[in-house]
């Protein structure tokens, strides 16, 4: 048997942290609203970090790196939910097979899609080849936002607010515990953040909360079932 692991889990990027980027970033400027976009991206949909931005050490590389011109596609959801499927070209499981992320419209301030969109028209001047997360320096040169620098500026603003610094899993863990405390489906969950087996389940904090919330709503769909049919047994 393998011996227990030593690590300390990773703490979640929470609703606090996406707030907290939220009162301090100006959607308005190149950096920013690039910022913004990702975090929401990585959050909502679960997301390593790393499928979405290239490290600061390593050269960009558009066989590998998600870019402006990678497949995207988009629809509305029978509920009016609109929806963005974004492929990235390398995933730490099925590698240059690659993958989708699923980002679904939130109709809050931390909505994805309308993060996304921002940044796509505050940064709308780059080539096709460049960075998806890439934004504009002027109107004949663009940088590279990199993982490094990303959570650089979030560790920067969530000290402000005296938030605790994450880790770029952080954004993945807190996506999957926010979503399973709203009540979705753990196997849903499972296909959100496209795990191949219930390997997901490490990912979950606040287990003490999430357990009682699918419990209590198993035992309070179960009793309203049999007072239904025990009125129905009345009549």
């Amino acid at each position: 048997m393998a011996p227990p692991s030593t690590k300390a889990p990773r703490m979640p990027v929470t609703e606090k942290h996406i707030a907290s980027l939220r009162s301090h970033l100006d959607l308005n400027d190149p950096f920013d609203a690039a910022v913004w976009a990702v975090a929401t991206i990585a959050w909502h949909g679960c997301a390593h970090l790393g499928e979405l931005l290239p490290s600061q050490s390593k050269p960009f590389n558009t066989s590998r790196n998600v870019y402006r011109a990678c497949p995207r596609k988009s629809g509305i959801a029978s509920n009016g939910h609109e929806w963005i499927n974004l492929f990235i070209l390398y995933t730490k499981t099925k590698k240059f097979r690659g993958d989708w992320i699923s980002l679904t419209s939130t109709n809050d301030v931390s909505d994805p899609i309308h993060a996304l969109q921002n940044h796509l028209n505050i940064n709308n001047d780059l080539p096709s080849e460049a960075p998806l997360f890439a934004y504009s320096l002027s109107s004949s040169s663009w940088g590279k936002l990199s993982k490094e620098a990303f959570l650089a500026c979030c560790a920067q603003i969530w000290a402000l607010d005296d938030l605790d610094a994450a880790s770029g899993h952080s954004f993945r863990i807190g996506g999957t515990t926010y979503l399973l405390l709203l009540g979705v489906d753990p196997w849903v969950m499972m296909k959100q953040g496209r795990w191949s087996s219930k390997a997901f389940l490490l990912y979950w904090r606040k287990v003490e909360e999430i357990l009682p919330l699918f419990i209590g709503d198993a035992m309070d769909k179960f009793t309203s079932i049999k007072n239904a049919v025990s009125r129905l047994g009345s009549l």
